[in-house]
């Protein structure tokens, strides 16, 4: 779903089989790129088997929720009933608005991309919402990731009022948690330092 402002950028395509984004033709790096830090060391000792199901379960409940927030259909497999009814039920409580759902965009200046989950109206306010599906919700993690989006989508002259993650859970219920943006894109600026060092490092 767009609404009104959050219309598709043309000159911003995404290859689905490669990951890699462009804008107008030219490469344009990932936000989970620059990450790559941080993510290596909080995830790199878990089995490769287990993050490929993790990230497979994950891309289920968003694309049902998509569809939730597209047609207001329900569409999820019987053993993810309970992420998505820890969705719902978060939705009947904040009542939200979504304005946008799987939104790609990137920053101009800084020259990074990537696809953000939800942003929606709540309480008068425009929350971007990172949805996860993990067993443990890593929230620095999650804030520095939303607060590069936010900071991107406000370079095309879209307010971001406040970022923050929906921890769904397997059970049924859910964490939803708000996070510092300012804060957050600091950290985010100093992951791309490192990651830009270490990738001139390896061209050496």
């Amino acid at each position: 779903m767009n609404d009104g402002i959050f219309k598709p950028l043309p000159e911003l395509t995404f290859d689905e089989e490669k990951h890699y984004y462009r804008v107008s033709g030219k490469f344009i790096r990932s936000v989970s790129h620059y990450l790559k830090p941080i993510t290596t060391q909080v995830y790199g000792e878990i089995d490769e088997a287990v993050l490929k199901a993790a990230a497979d379960r994950g891309k289920a409940v968003h694309f049902a929720i998509e569809l939730f927030a597209n047609y207001g259909a329900i569409e999820i497999a019987p053993e993810l009933q309970g992420y998505f009814s820890a969705f719902l039920d978060w939705y009947n409580k904040y009542n939200p608005k979504i304005l946008a759902s799987e939104y790609r965009t990137y920053h101009p200046i800084y020259w990074y991309a990537g696809t953000l989950d939800i942003i929606a109206e709540i309480g008068g306010k425009i929350i971007l919402i990172d949805t996860k599906c993990t067993a443990e919700l890593k929230g620095f993690l999650a804030s520095i990731q939303d607060a590069a989006y936010a900071e991107a989508v406000k370079q095309h002259g879209i307010q971001i009022d406040g970022i923050s993650a929906l921890h769904l859970k397997r059970d049924g219920t859910y964490t939803y948690e708000q996070y510092n943006q300012k804060e957050a894109f600091s950290m985010f600026l100093n992951c791309m330092t490192v990651q830009n060092y270490l990738n001139r490092s390896v061209k050496k």
